[in-house]
């Protein structure tokens, strides 16, 4: 039953539910560890969806898949997609992960110091996650 939910939610395609849904079943596959199923909804969501918002979402979700992969490479190239100004700091993040793990220190010391920059003042609980990222490279 709760299957053929996700399978429904993930043929909404063009409707205006298609791209949450779509979003809302990655996120389904992803937890039962069917990451086949969740890379295809957020691929789907990067081709198809109607604001960048989501798109940019979609990337940052997919990033994190294939870093859990071990994808790196490929990590880092959804991350060199253009994206919109409120992501800089997500996405800069999550390209310090990637590079300490393909181990280049020093190019994630760069990566969350650009994140701290982009990173809103107001947003305190998340530059402290990049601040205990960058001390544990040593600053």
């Amino acid at each position: 039953m709760v299957d053929d939910v996700a399978e429904r939610i993930a043929t909404l395609g063009g409707s205006p539910s298609g791209t949450p849904g779509a979003l809302v079943a990655a996120r389904y596959y992803f937890d039962r560890n069917d990451l086949k199923s969740a890379k295809a909804q957020l691929a789907w969501v990067i081709e198809r969806a109607p604001t960048q918002d989501f798109k940019d979402m979609a990337r940052l979700r997919l990033a994190a898949i294939l870093l859990d992969e071990k994808a790196y490479d490929d990590a880092l190239k959804q991350l060199e997609a253009p994206h919109a100004k409120p992501y800089e700091a997500q996405y800069a993040t999550l390209k310090g992960d990637i590079l300490v793990a393909k181990g280049q220190p020093a190019e994630a010391r760069a990566a969350y110091k650009a994140a701290l920059e982009k990173a809103e003042v107001q947003d305190a609980q998340f530059r402290e996650t990049v601040r205990m990222r960058l001390d544990a490279l040593g600053g």
